[in-house]
């Protein structure tokens, strides 16, 4: 995401539309304690015509893998409330972050059976940074 974006502007300053959290899920795999460091992945799942996906996933220092979860963001027309599009510079940006070999199909977001199917397919494609 750029600061642009972050800041609610477009590249080119126009104000973005307005968003709204629409869906959010957390899969919980162990416990973190307080205090421990854990890193935190996050990277573009989906991108459609007025949402985008986001899909996180939390590792201990060890390597333990803590929780793994999903957003919709979905972008909206301020008076009508309805999905309106995204805005044609955001929309290629986040596919430009799209992970290479993206599924046709958009896997359940709570489920562990799906999570376990693309563990290992997915976890070189994480960012990871420490909080």
């Amino acid at each position: 995401m750029t600061p642009e974006a972050l800041a609610g502007r477009a590249a080119d300053g126009e104000p973005l539309p307005p968003m709204v959290l629409a869906e959010a899920s957390c899969l919980y795999r162990s416990p973190a304690r307080f205090g421990e460091e854990l890193r935190v992945g996050v990277r573009v799942g989906e991108v459609r015509s007025s949402s985008f996906a986001l899909e996180y996933e939390v590792e201990a220092a060890d390597g333990r893998r803590v929780a793994s979860g999903r957003t919709v963001q979905v972008f909206v027309d301020a008076r009508s409330g309805r999905p309106r599009r995204l805005p044609p510079e955001l929309r290629r940006r986040l596919e430009e972050l799209l992970p290479a070999a993206q599924p046709a199909a958009r896997p359940p977001a709570s489920s562990p059976r799906s999570q376990r199917t693309s563990e290992s397919a997915s976890s070189t494609r994480w960012k990871l940074g420490t909080t």
